[in-house]
Order: structure tokens, then C-alpha cells, then sequence
């Protein structure tokens, strides 16, 4: 498969990388004769030189890929287009539409949960030993059971 998963904060910055942009749900997407393809990250500055938030989420044969979610009121110039995923399957290689689907993810986890937990950052932790939902499972399995006094919570 030629996509590797990776985090890399210096490739935010690289033109050449390629932009999944996505905007309610849509991705951003080059038409040229009659042909679709994933813009890049220059492309993409044309129409929004700052977007809201951008991610970085690894390699396509060895082209950095970006998840950046793209606001609203964004107007698109001729030889650009919004696409759903499902319209990609046929247009574009596979594989692809796989990594498509993969920034799709990080951008709508972010945009929905507003928490850098859903692009891909470790959860927050507490003081006490783990994550919160880590204490919220325990709860719920030790309800209505004798709790033991060696727990920490």
C-alpha cells in the first residue's frame, strides 16, 4: 500500500503536500479535464491561506498528506469542485479514496469534538492515574459490586 501513517509537524508548511480539504463533509477536489485528483497544499492556499486547522496524517507515495478543514464561505475557482467521498470511487485510485476517508475522519472528529484527542493527540489525563474514561469504566464495572478499599478513586 503506498500510504504510511506518520506525524510530522515540519510537512504543514511544504506546498507540495497534498490537501484533503474538507468542508461539511465534502472534500476539495481538482477537476482538469474531466479527471479528479487531490489539490496540494499551494493549491489550496489560493483559496484560504489560513485555514482554521490543518494535520498532518503521513506519506502517499512519499507526498506528505495534510487533513485540513476548510471553512464554510470558502468560494472555489474554475478547475475545482466539492465531492463526496462515495463520488470519488471510480474517479481516483482506490487506495486513495481510503486515505480520503482516513482525513475525513480527523477533520470531522475535530470540527464535531473540538478536542485535539480526535486528531490523533493522546487523550488528556488526570492527576489520578489514566485517562477519564479509564475511571468512568471502572466505575460502571464496579457498580453494585464491594468496591476495594485499594482503588484509587
Amino acid at each position: 500500500m503506498p500510504f504510511v501513517a506518520g506525524l510530522k509537524k515540519s510537512a504543514l508548511a511544504l506546498p507540495p503536500a497534498m490537501c484533503f480539504g474538507f468542508q461539511a463533509g465534502r472534500i476539495l477536489v481538482k477537476v482538469e479535464a474531466g479527471r479528479l485528483s487531490i489539490p496540494t497544499v499551494g493549491d489550496a492556499a489560493a483559496f484560504d491561506p489560513a485555514p482554521p486547522w490543518t494535520h498532518y496524517f503521513g506519506e502517499w507515495d512519499g507526498r506528505p498528506c495534510c487533513a485540513v478543514c476548510l471553512p464554510e464561505e470558502l468560494a472555489l475557482s474554475n478547475g475545482y469542485a466539492w465531492k463526496g467521498l462515495r463520488e470519488l470511487f471510480g474517479q481516483v485510485d482506490e487506495d486513495l479514496v481510503w486515505v480520503a476517508g482516513r482525513a475525513g475522519q480527523l477533520v470531522t472528529g475535530t470540527a464535531t469534538t473540538g478536542s485535539a484527542a480526535a486528531a490523533g493527540a493522546p487523550p488528556r489525563t488526570t492527576p489520578r492515574n489514566g485517562p477519564r474514561s479509564a475511571r468512568a469504566a471502572a466505575s460502571s464495572i464496579t457498580r453494585g459490586c464491594r468496591r476495594p478499599s485499594s482503588l484509587p478513586w
